[in-house]
């Protein structure tokens, strides 16, 4: 059950990152990944790269193997950069974070890349905690990023 409920969070997540190519022309989209304390360049179609960090990750999530009372989250903040922007931080999460706060299920949210608006989505974050298999590599964030 605990497994249906985060596949049904992580697909409207994924969902809520999708984008109306009708409405808005020819989208391209940039699928990526970042590492814990990482940066990755992001190439977009005529623009300079952007340069995303993965500054922080907070992981509540309930781990494989084991049984909880409440399903947890994992909350990100990732920091957006071009060589023509100011520095531009965000808090993004998957699953229920923060309840009563301003991004209570904000997977996905708007920057600002060379004065024109992106989505920036989090589809991922890897590896899952699990009981029997405790990981000490790094988290990985999976990201898109989608002109509006």
């Amino acid at each position: 059950m605990k497994k249906i409920v985060i596949g049904l969070a992580l697909s409207s997540g994924l969902l809520g990152c999708q984008k109306d190519k009708s409405a808005s022309g020819n989208l391209s989209a940039s699928d990526f990944a970042v590492t814990n304390q990482k940066t990755a360049s992001v190439p977009l179609a005529g623009a300079d790269n952007v340069a995303v960090t993965l500054k922080k990750v907070s992981d509540s999530r309930c781990p494989n193997g084991a049984q909880c009372i409440w399903a947890g989250y994992v909350q990100t903040t990732i920091e957006v950069k071009t060589a023509a922007d100011a520095v531009q931080t965000v808090d993004l999460c998957l699953a229920q974070c923060g309840v009563g706060t301003p991004w209570h299920y904000r997977d996905s949210t708007t920057v600002l890349i060379n004065k024109q608006p992106y989505w920036l989505c989090l589809t991922a974050v890897n590896p899952y905690p699990s009981v029997k298999n405790f990981s000490t590599e790094a988290q990985t964030a999976a990201l898109r990023l989608v002109p509006q």
